[in-house]
This record gives C-alpha cells, sequence and structure tokens, in this order.
C-alpha cells in the first residue's frame, strides 16, 4: 500500500540523521541539550522520526497519527533482539547496537520510503 505521507516522513527523518547526526540510548544528544535549539542535536531513529513530525526530537508519551503510523511500520522492517511489542523499543534496540552506523539508520529509513511511496 502506498502512503507519500509516511514516506515523506521517512525522507525527511533520514535528512535529519544525515544533518543533525546519530546517537544512541537516548532521542537526543543529551550532552549538547541547551547548546542549540533541540531539533539541530544529534539524534536516533525515533527522534529523527519524532522530528520529522513534531519538530522535536522526543516524542510525546501517548504517540498517535502520523508518528504513530510511522514508527508501526518502521517497526517490523529491522532486525531487533527486543520481542517486544513496542515498536519504539524495538527500533530503539537496533538503532543502539554497538555496530549501528550513521549510515545505516539513513538506508534504512530511505527504504522505508520506497517502500511506502
Amino acid at each position: 500500500m502506498t502512503n507519500p505521507q509516511l514516506a515523506a516522513v521517512y525522507e525527511k527523518a533520514a535528512d535529519v540523521v544525515r544533518i543533525n547526526g546519530h546517537c544512541k540510548n537516548w532521542y537526543y544528544d543529551l550532552y549538547s541539550e541547551g547548546k542549540q535549539p533541540r531539533k539541530n542535536l544529534r539524534v536516533c531513529a525515533v527522534g529523527a522520526l519524532s522530528i520529522a513530525v513534531t519538530g522535536d526530537p522526543q516524542p510525546p508519551e501517548e504517540l498517535d497519527g502520523l508518528l504513530a503510523e510511522a514508527i508501526a511500520d518502521l517497526s517490523p522492517r529491522i532486525v531487533s533482539a527486543t520481542v517486544d511489542d513496542n515498536p519504539v523499543e524495538r527500533i530503539a534496540d537496533w538503532n543502539d547496537a554497538a555496530v549501528r552506523m550513521p549510515s545505516e539508520v539513513v538506508d534504512t529509513l530511505l527504504l522505508a520510503a520506497k517502500a511506502v511511496a
């Protein structure tokens, strides 16, 4: 099924990681917080999706709308050791893997964009 709006979110999130940089273990780089706007901080995959939809790297506690859809759609596209049904936890496990490189996050987001375009 095509979803151009979702594809645009993935493409924008890929750009956010490419421009801002990638981080692990939180939605955004806590060490740089306060030194620049949060939307410009290094982000994890979920943080990038959140910026793409809401403009802030920390998603709201209650996910809904396009952000919830993007996270739910991306979760089964990645390989995660987390068997939890929580898609944010699955993506975080994948994002935070020691071997995960920023280019892989960007490529995965762009592949997801192509899949739903």
